[in-house]
């Protein structure tokens, strides 16, 4: 069975189908419901950028350190950089 998804959220769409069809619809025994195609997609990117995002920022840590020889100075540039995003995005 497939499903078009308009004006709202992928994430937000399946979370209330699951809620609604665990709450009225009865599966007879060796019958499963399995949530595919974007949403499946969706669901393997966050999965993957969960180890992604964080290996990097400790990547870019890690050569701060080298270049400054300093924790303090490579953890102040880390917290600065997204207070330099809000500049660019409020001009």
């Amino acid at each position: 069975m497939q499903a078009n998804v308009r004006g709202r959220d992928l994430g937000g769409f399946v979370a209330e189908a699951r809620r609604r069809i665990e709450a009225q619809v009865t599966l007879p025994s060796g019958y499963y419901i399995r949530w595919g195609g974007q949403f499946e997609n969706q669901q393997r990117a966050m999965s993957r950028l969960a180890v992604v995002a964080p290996l990097s920022v400790l990547i870019i840590f890690a050569l701060l350190f080298t270049a400054f020889g300093s924790v303090r100075q490579a953890l102040l540039i880390l917290v600065n950089v997204p207070f330099a995003t809000v500049g660019v995005v409020g001009s």
